[in-house]
């Protein structure tokens, strides 16, 4: 992930997951977060001991949604004091839910801004203990620890995302610069080549149309929004300009966007102007929109040195040499 920031992942996993609740709530919180904004200090933690949600996370009480949308507004204004009052009442609140977990990893995220480290991965910690298996977390844990130089609890939390979520495709990226800044060259080849076999699986079967199910082809666009690899913005653009299922192309076109796609522009302004779907020519149009400003990137700029070890045999095939983004420092 070079040109998409770690801010704007981590933002769509927290906020994101909320709205993928397997079953509503309702029940009514014995803590839930109040929705008037305070400034007051936040709500002290749950003393007793609460048993964990292990399976899908169900979806907030009304009060719980209610507070993280607001809280998302203040985030999304860069208010983060007043986000993080609202963030840290809900993280504490009952019932365990999608919403109770996103405004954890959203917390996280502020204190990871301020410098406070620390707190982040305490926060986390408290977080796994309430909802072990949820992959984001781990996901937001394995970037904290990366941020510190911490690669081995890094490793170790990415693997741990990628057990319960394996279409975390990116994490292969990053698992390979973290094993390769340890000097583990063969682990980190292994990675680059699972990368490498994975994005040309999904690839292939998004490319596929309607051969495969509706949910197995947008489950593969929303992968692919977090991937900066030209494989990944093709098979994109391939779905907005082919796909027969509306629901695919719009999708397709949001993707574009979050993966800074500008190479895709012509290809976004032809849905805008000529899909018979309304709903995805509204979705080029906002994808045109978060792209304007957007330069194309620099061909001529040199590119980054790669250990020959770590993909050795890789070389041979110049379609599965590492992306630019597999050569980046992950604790930068």
């Amino acid at each position: 992930m070079s040109r998409v920031t770690w801010c704007a992942v981590c933002l769509s996993v927290a906020l994101g997951l909320a709205a993928v609740g397997c079953e509503r709530s309702n029940e009514d919180p014995p803590r839930a977060p109040s929705t008037e904004t305070t400034a007051a200090k936040p709500a002290p933690a749950v003393e007793e001991k609460v048993e964990p949600v292990t399976g899908p996370l169900k979806q907030g009480t009304q009060a719980q949604q209610n507070a993280l949308a607001k809280a998302k507004v203040f985030y999304l204004k860069g208010e983060l004091e007043d986000a993080e009052v609202l963030f840290e009442a809900l993280t504490r609140s009952l019932p365990i839910s999608s919403e109770v977990v996103s405004a954890g990893i959203a917390l996280g995220d502020i204190y990871s801004k301020q410098g406070r480290g620390d707190e982040a991965i305490e926060l986390y910690d408290y977080v796994l203990e309430r909802a072990p298996n949820v992959p984001e977390v781990h996901l937001v844990v394995g970037r904290a620890h990366a941020s510190a130089s911490r690669r081995e609890l890094a490793i170790e939390s990415y693997r741990k995302a990628l057990e319960i979520q394996p279409s975390y495709l990116f994490l292969w990226v990053e698992l390979g610069q973290l094993h390769a800044a340890r000097g583990e060259q063969e682990e980190s080849a292994k990675a680059f080549v699972r990368y490498e076999q994975e994005i040309a699986r999904l690839s292939k079967i998004l490319k596929g149309g309607d051969e495969e199910a509706i949910e197995d082809r947008i489950e593969i666009v929303d992968i692919f929004s977090f991937v900066e690899d030209e494989r990944a913005i093709q098979a994109l653009t391939h779905a907005l300009n082919t796909d027969p299922e509306e629901s695919v192309r719009a999708r397709a076109a949001h993707a574009l966007a979050d993966s800074y796609a500008v190479s895709a522009r012509a290809d976004l302004e032809r849905a805008r102007a000529k899909d018979p779907s309304s709903a995805v020519r509204g979705a080029a149009v906002a994808a045109l929109r978060d792209l304007e400003g957007l330069e194309e990137p620099d061909q001529d700029e040199e590119a980054p040195e790669v250990d020959g070890a770590a993909v050795e045999g890789l070389a041979k095939d110049p379609a599965k040499a590492p992306t630019k983004a597999a050569t980046k420092d992950p604790a930068k």
